[in-house]
């Protein structure tokens, strides 16, 4: 997991507990008030933009409606061939994937780098007032950005997965923009570290539950997704360009936020309860807990499901409704609870949170 002081999904102080090993319950504790701060920037700012680059690329809205290892590449390098570009089809739970392996070193490195002071750092404060240790610290986790979306952009090509290939981009070029942005730093770019940081705790909570998924006797029944409403473009997964670009926030995004923020306040309980505690140790109070929780993440996969499909942009509808999937998922499973189906939720919370960010990022 990632440590991010900054407005968004993650809380000052948030450390890698290991490669693509899931938190506790803690996510659910503390980013009701980071989403709050999402609310405020998506719904109440008047976008102004600066002339800086962003690395943007128009991306079409509309109204939102009721295990071999790869190699390390150069990020210019361009791998000839993209494996998911014929997964075109509705979405759904995965078993496995090829790079969950060369995955755990990027995300073990980028925790590394933020435990060297930028997880307690002031993201207020621009590149002109940093001493000279903080500027270490921040050039820190931008060598160890790069170093990763550069592995990123061989893994992004490798996946046979198209959901994975889009979390794999979304960390590549929130990554590089952020790292790009150091050495004229000023606040608003902490969102491009929140954003890029959400993609790698996504992809680290979907490799994690790849391996609890394969553990349970039979897949979580689960309805099948519905063929996606647009299929994105494959592109380049050398130079992959921001789904939802700066300056052009989509009009999901607000309903988005809004949503999230309801789901945090709601599973506040549910965030409390020890993941590690299967069902036949339940206390009546955590069985209450958790089986209320179990009907609130189901009404929001809908909601998540709805809102994707109506935002007019098909990486965004294919994020939600594999988020979706994972939270129904979890909801099939209840009944059975052991610590693995807590992965299952963790991927939906974690898509949540990515979608939050990369609406903050585009509005600041």
């Amino acid at each position: 997991m990632s440590d991010a002081g900054s407005p968004g999904p993650y809380p000052p102080g948030w450390v890698p507990s290991g490669p693509s090993t899931p938190a506790p319950n803690t996510r659910a504790r503390w980013i009701a008030t980071i989403v709050a701060t999402v609310v405020v920037v998506v719904v109440g700012a008047a976008v102004v933009l600066t002339a800086r680059g962003t690395g943007d690329a128009a991306g079409s809205t509309s109204a939102l409606p009721s295990a071999a290892t790869p190699n390390p590449v150069a990020p210019d390098s361009r791998p000839t061939t993209v494996a998911s570009a014929a997964d075109t089809g509705p979405l759904a739970l995965l078993t496995t994937d090829v790079t969950c392996g060369p995955w755990d070193n990027v995300q073990t490195a980028v925790g590394v780098a933020q435990r060297r002071g930028w997880s307690q750092r002031d993201p207020s404060v621009p590149a002109s007032a940093w001493s000279p240790d903080v500027r270490a610290q921040y050039q820190a986790v931008g060598d160890a950005l790069r170093s990763g979306t550069a592995t990123a952009v061989t893994l992004a090509a490798q996946t046979p997965s198209r959901a994975m290939r889009e979390l794999y981009d979304t960390f590549v070029v929130y990554g590089r923009l952020y790292a790009d942005a150091l050495p004229t730093y000023e606040a608003p770019d902490d969102a491009l570290a929140t954003t890029s940081m959400a993609a790698l705790d996504a992809i680290t909570d979907v490799c994690a539950a790849n391996r609890s998924i394969s553990a349970m006797p039979q897949l979580p029944d689960v309805e099948p997704a519905p063929a996606p409403t647009a299929l994105p473009d494959v592109g380049d997964p050398a130079a992959p360009a921001r789904f939802l670009p700066r300056g052009q926030p989509n009009p999901s995004c607000g309903p988005w936020v809004a949503a999230t923020a309801d789901l945090r306040t709601q599973i506040e309980p549910w965030s409390t309860v020890d993941p590690g505690v299967g069902v036949g140790q339940w206390t009546s109070q955590q069985r209450a807990i958790q089986d209320g929780a179990a009907r609130i993440f189901a009404a929001h996969a809908d909601v998540m499901q709805a809102a994707g499909r109506g935002s007019g942009n098909a990486v965004f509808e294919d994020l939600a409704t594999f988020g979706a999937t994972y939270l129904r998922a979890f909801v099939a499973e209840e009944p059975l609870y052991w610590s693995g189906v807590h992965d299952l939720a963790e991927v939906g919370l974690s898509v949540d949170g990515l979608l939050a960010a990369a609406c903050q990022s585009a509005a600041s």
